[in-house]
């Protein structure tokens, strides 16, 4: 255990450990294109279900909104007047192209020599980080909406598609955080 007094011990030296910080960068930018490619196609599964067995995507609800001449985005007041906003299969889709446009910046982002506060330069990790918590946003939008500020009784449950679009898009986030987090040394038990 170190004393307060005592400096902080050396960062590693090895090579080789070095070299898989530096790869971090890509692998996590990996894992959240994949998931951007994931949560747009979570906009043709079903995100609304009820206990009568009808099922709704969020494409149906997009092509519904369409052809009402509402916005095509989302809905208001998706429950009469109470504030519960929902989203379409559209804006699912542009939360997938969102975190896809996160992990491409990470991915053409310079790379920064291990060990160091951060594996890319702030002026390109906190712009994907932007983009990909706003891309994450939409689907906590829509688990609120129907969770949340439905009415009792509940009619209607998530679908399968809108918990999947959420679960994908966490992962995502979280591949960018740890890609775009730095790997300060350690501490070593003495």
């Amino acid at each position: 255990m170190a004393i307060s007094g005592d400096p902080p011990p050396e960062p590693p030296t090895d090579k080789n450990t070095a070299r898989q910080r530096t790869r971090r960068p890509y692998r996590g930018g990996i894992v959240a294109l994949v998931a951007g490619v994931g949560m747009a196609f979570m906009a043709f599964l079903p995100w609304l279900s009820s206990p009568l067995g009808n099922d709704l995507s969020g494409w149906n609800l997009y092509d519904a909104a369409r052809e009402a001449g509402e916005n095509p985005l989302y809905t208001g007041e998706f429950f009469g007047d109470r504030f519960s906003p929902f989203l379409t299969g559209l804006t699912g889709i542009i939360s997938g192209v969102l975190m896809a446009g996160a992990a491409f910046i990470v991915l053409l982002a310079p790379k920064i020599p291990q060990p160091a506060k951060a594996t890319v330069p702030n002026a390109w990790g906190i712009p994907a980080m932007l983009m990909a918590f706003i891309a994450t946003m939409a689907p906590f939008v829509g688990l609120y909406t129907l969770l949340i500020a439905q009415p009792a009784p509940r009619l209607i449950d998530p679908g399968f598609g809108l918990i999947l679009w959420l679960f994908i898009a966490v992962i995502g986030f979280t591949a960018l955080i740890i890609a775009c987090g730095g790997t300060a040394a350690r501490k070593t038990r003495s």
